[in-house]
């Protein structure tokens, strides 16, 4: 008789006791499809990691995260496996049926987080007062992270091997080579991964492209995540994860290592951050990623699901993956709109909310997978709450699904105020679609806005912020962009000054700061806390009208002293350069050649007759032949440059020791001296024979000779204006600090005298 409740074994499980069961390996068969999580996958994982840590500031003790259901069917004939020695196959073997993706990425995911632990332990040992406490943590989370990696065979050199192998590819080994046992691009990369660790190499595997994209990419994001995310987060001071002082406050100590360790905390409380490798930074760095990994490791779960047959296994799988893509927030929430308009109208189909929701569908039209479909969902209601209230959303689907239906019953207490509610909802979807995602500017001006007084100017603008990825912006032109879909009076016009003022505020506030706090001055406006905007407005008003906008920004920077030129100057002379914000600096280099011409006394620039160079145009931003910032004296530091570029300021990446480039160019011009810089730079674009040969000899004559493919190389580039005040009277100009100061200034008060018209739009 069939034991119905025992067949299929379901259990819940953290990650960490899914895989550190003993001696278990997991074993992809041949039917299952190559590894394959895409950039969206990951980076939904990476941000619920990163919300979650955040959430549990909020409610440590309830934050779990599920991550969905594997199935595995335990291998009772090892014999097929295939191919095989049979002196390392793991004392059990268990075949995944569903989840491989899962947990193939998590496996490698807990290598990279392990050889950031390694890196961090290696250098805070020289820390003696710290010395203990810091084996003791690590020693317990690398050996964590090396059971979600690996199995202990208890044999073999190494003991330990990969915990995934995909059949018919790869084959668990007592001893032998790497390449020869293990070749599907995962179990390499877990092996290497393990050989590394052995001989105590602190660097995680060397991934090549070639061999499986998916896996270089997803590597690759892995690595930018806990480098630029979670190891800073105590020096960014972001919303993309929580710092180190916020987690020892919050956060049960033995949840991050066994006991309360006040030494630990008391050294980051210090905040001596300033110094990237002092105890209390490394410290910091060391908690974040030890946050990162808990969350993963003890709140993030599966349900395992392992039935007594493969029959059973399958029909379980087809059964869960019935629809094919799992469903959104958004659209659970649609019956629920269908209803109450059915109530009150009689009759969905032709109403206002039918016509929103299309837009909805449209939206989503181009997803061609489950992953980008969650993301975008995500994305666009997270954005949209912004706007609404100025709050943050969670990811959760159960949490997004809440909040639509709380604000359109609680918030909107009567059908008028629902109707706006949703008639928002599908005018914020076509600004999402038809602004954010779609347009490009390959095919010209943005088309609601074409035929009106600074069409073009306004259409770069938008590029600018998508280029950016300056998010927040959507917020606020979405508001504008309605003003345009119903057709309001000068709804076009208002919509333009908006990008103006917007892309204004923008790009003061960061060619004079970082992004920390930026978010918040936009989710304050939405919350309405300087009184400008209550909350909830547009159910009841109207929209926010865009004066409240400007004199709301404008008291922002003035509170942040960027609103003055003299004060903005000083700042945006230091910080406009190439590792603060690479696409406002690239917009700095096209507005310097705007209308200006070549200063043949100081070898920079000066003002011009209107339209006597313009830069600023669709046609020249979307040109490859300006799509790269080129470091004139290189980034790498040699002889042939002065010393002084290479401070500890490292001068030679302001703006004034930029210009623009072809890709091409810009690799071919490396770190060549000023001589042979110059000789490329008088060689771009020149269509004259005549004073190419001219040049060619001028060139011999000091010794460089340029090849007929380089030549060719930079005749062929376009829009080469800009780089006149440079090679003109270049004789008296020494490239060095001093200079490329002043040129930094120079280009600082340029931008500064045209984007502060911007603001000061007429309203």
């Amino acid at each position: 008789m069939i034991q119905i409740d025992q067949a299929f074994n379901p259990e819940t499980k953290s990650v960490h006791s899914f895989y550190q069961s003993p001696g278990i390996g997991f074993y992809i068969p041949l039917y299952q499809r190559p590894y394959s999580w895409d950039i969206d996958n990951i980076e939904q994982l990476l941000d619920d990691i990163s919300k979650g840590v955040e959430n549990m500031l909020i409610n440590e003790k309830d934050e779990i995260r599920f991550l969905g259901t594997i199935i595995t069917v335990i291998e009772t004939n090892k014999k097929s496996i295939e191919p095989q020695d049979p002196y390392g196959l793991p004392s059990s073997i268990e075949n995944v049926i569903d989840g491989q993706q899962r947990i193939s990425t998590i496996s490698m995911l807990a290598s990279e987080l392990l050889f950031s632990i390694k890196v961090l332990r290696r250098d805070l040992s020289k820390t003696s007062d710290f010395s203990k406490h810091v084996e003791e943590i690590c020693n317990n989370w690398e050996n964590k992270l090396i059971e979600v990696l690996s199995l202990d065979l208890k044999r073999g050199k190494p003991n330990r091997k990969p915990k995934i192998i995909r059949g018919n590819t790869d084959a668990w080994t007592k001893d032998g080579s790497i390449g020869k046992y293990y070749q599907s691009p995962v179990a390499k990369y877990l092996a290497t991964a393990i050989e590394n660790i052995e001989n105590n190499v602190l660097k995680p595997p060397i991934v090549n492209k070639t061999e499986n994209d998916k896996v270089y990419t997803n590597i690759k994001k892995f690595r930018t995540w806990i480098k630029d995310t979670v190891l800073v987060a105590h020096i960014k001071k972001s919303d993309d994860f929580p710092d180190a002082n916020a987690i020892i406050k919050k956060f049960n100590q033995e949840n991050l290592w066994d006991y309360e360790r006040d030494e630990i905390s008391d050294e980051i409380e210090k905040k001596e951050f300033e110094d990237k490798k002092s105890a209390s930074s490394r410290l910091a760095s060391l908690t974040q990623i030890i946050s990162a990994c808990h969350y993963l490791l003890d709140r993030c779960c599966f349900t395992s699901i392992q039935p007594k047959n493969d029959d059973w296994a399958f029909d379980m799988f087809q059964s869960l993956n019935a629809t094919g893509t799992p469903l959104t927030a958004i659209e659970t929430f649609h019956p629920l709109v269908v209803n109450i308009t059915n109530q009150n109208e009689g009759s969905y189909k032709k109403s206002d909310a039918h016509t929103s929701f299309n837009a909805v569908d449209n939206l989503f039209k181009d997803t061609n997978t489950a992953a980008q479909k969650s993301k975008l969902s995500n994305d666009f209601l997270t954005s949209f709450r912004i706007a609404v209230d100025g709050n943050k959303l969670e990811s959760h689907f159960s949490k997004q699904r809440k909040w639509l239906q709380d604000i359109y019953i609680d918030k909107c207490d009567d059908y008028k105020k629902k109707k706006n509610l949703i008639n928002y909802l599908g005018n914020y979807s076509k600004y999402f679609k038809n602004v954010w995602i779609d347009y490009d500017g390959l095919n010209g001006i943005f088309p609601a806005i074409a035929g009106t007084v600074d069409a073009e100017l306004a259409s770069l603008l938008i590029l600018l912020l998508k280029d950016s990825k300056h998010k927040m912006s959507v917020t606020i032109l979405a508001n504008f962009y309605q003003n345009i879909l119903e057709k309001k009076d000068s709804g076009k016009e208002t919509f333009i000054q908006s990008v103006k003022i917007i892309s204004a505020f923008y790009i003061l506030w960061r060619s004079a700061k970082s992004n920390s706090g930026l978010d918040d001055v936009y989710r304050d406006f939405f919350k309405g806390k300087e009184g400008l905007v209550k909350s909830h407005c547009w159910l009841v008003e109207g929209y926010f009208k865009i004066g409240d906008l400007k004199k709301y920004l404008a008291k922002i920077l003035k509170q942040e002293s960027i609103y003055e030129k003299k004060d903005w100057v000083t700042k945006a002379t230091k910080k406009l350069n190439y590792n603060n914000s690479k696409i406002i600096t690239r917009l700095g280099l096209y507005i310097e050649s705007h209308d200006n011409i070549p200063d043949k006394d100081t070898g920079l620039v000066k003002q011009g007759a209107k339209n006597c160079n313009p830069y600023l145009d669709l046609e020249k931003w979307t040109s490859k032949d300006l799509k790269t910032i080129e470091h004139i004296a290189p980034e790498t530091k040699t002889d042939f440059w002065s010393e002084s570029l290479y401070d500890e300021d490292e001068t030679y990446h302001n703006i004034g020791n930029l210009t623009l480039l072809p890709l091409d160019v810009n690799v071919s011009a490396g770190n060549k001296s000023i001589e042979e810089k110059l000789v490329y730079y008088k060689h771009l674009g020149e269509k004259d024979m005549a004073r190419r040969k001219e040049l060619s000899d001028e060139a011999e004559k000091k010794g460089i000779k340029l090849s007929d493919q380089t030549i060719e190389m930079l005749v062929e580039s376009n829009y080469m204006s800009h780089i006149d005040h440079i090679i003109k009277k270049r004789k008296e100009i020494i490239w060095d600090k001093n200079f490329v100061q002043n040129r930094s200034k120079r280009i600082a008060n340029i931008i500064y005298d045209l984007v502060i018209t911007w603001f000061n739009c007429d309203i």
